[in-house]
């Protein structure tokens, strides 16, 4: 069995498809602006706001930022941040330090004997630390350079905004590609 396909008006259809592509382009480059700036709001409202990481000084949420790539046959929108800090909550992982030596000012009774912490209306064996505006305290010097770990654990502001949102993303997409090619 033998196809033979013939395209009437050639010439039209290929400009068509010319004028059919910067157009195309055009909106997904606005379309993928739009939701890129969408996401960093989402980032920085509701992610870097409570729910998941709670504001402490909002250098984090300050810092994140976003753009638009485009290259030969892609659009590509980013949201990100450059704070050295940011992987560690994103990814998790472990922090290796090393202390520093130090002094801890305890209090003490009138007697000079260490005030304890009440556990369940018992004295425990933790000292109570002294505030700069006690008068009574014991200083006690304390050797550094003892290593130690800090584990993080994970807790993504970036990827998980992405996932959350990425049924609306690419209904978005979707409908650009569709309204653009009627």
């Amino acid at each position: 069995m033998k196809v033979t396909a013939e395209i009437r008006a050639q010439q039209q259809v290929i400009e068509r498809v010319r004028n059919f592509t910067p157009r195309l382009r055009a909106r997904v480059v606005e379309t993928v602006e739009r939701l890129t700036i969408g996401l960093q709001r989402v980032v920085m409202d509701q992610k870097l706001s409570g729910q998941v990481l709670n504001v402490r000084t909002g250098r984090l949420r300050r810092s994140i930022g976003q753009s638009v790539q485009q290259d030969g046959t892609s659009v590509t929108g980013f949201v990100s941040t450059a704070l050295a800090y940011a992987p560690i909550h994103e990814y998790g992982g472990v922090i290796n330090r090393i202390s520093k030596a130090g002094v801890a000012r305890l209090r003490v009774d009138a007697k000079g004997n260490l005030l304890r912490q009440e556990l369940n209306g018992e004295p425990s064996h933790l000292a109570v630390f002294a505030r700069k505006s006690h008068k009574r305290v014991k200083e006690v010097p304390f050797e550094g350079g003892k290593s130690y770990q800090i584990r993080m654990p994970e807790r993504s502001f970036l990827r998980s905004a992405l996932r959350d949102e990425r049924s609306g993303i690419l209904q978005a997409l979707r409908g650009t590609v569709s309204e653009a090619t009627k």
